[in-house]
């Protein structure tokens, strides 16, 4: 919809008719994340540039699981290669580690580490990822910063 002056251009039945075809899409959109959300092999992935906080990252894990068993994976940017593909389980959610994010004005500049997080993800889905020493030594690395 477009507005000159804080006017409308088109008319109230037009932007009515705009209004139904994107709110449609919108409730298309949401029905299918329900959906994802209801399916306990579903990982929702959350990334960012920027870090996110632990209450955050706790809110947001709560928020999935009031909706449906689906699993949630925060993915970090590290400099410590030997967390770099690796995917650790925390108590409410996973945590991977990739070498770099794409920067937002290049988006097509994909980190390879991103394929080595899915198939940790799967050993781990499968019962063969980290065992539980590896892990606590690698979340205590993951913690000194």
């Amino acid at each position: 919809m477009i507005s000159k002056d804080k006017r409308w251009l088109q008319s109230e039945a037009e932007r009515q008719e705009i209004y139904i075809g994107e709110k449609q899409k919108i409730d298309y959109l949401v029905r299918k994340f329900l959906e994802r959300l209801a399916d306990r092999e579903v990982i929702c992935v959350y990334k960012t540039n920027d870090s996110i906080s632990s209450r955050d990252v706790k809110d947001l894990a709560e928020a999935i699981r009031s909706i449906g068993p689906a699993g949630l994976m925060i993915v970090r940017s590290t400099t410590k290669r030997i967390l770099t593909a690796r995917v650790l389980r925390r108590r409410d959610y996973l945590c991977g580690y990739i070498d770099h994010f794409a920067p937002y004005g290049k988006a097509d500049d994909i980190s390879p580490v991103w394929a080595e997080l899915v198939r940790d993800v799967s050993r781990m889905k499968s019962g063969r990822g980290v065992n539980p020493l590896e892990n606590l030594y690698l979340r205590l690395l993951a913690s000194l910063g």
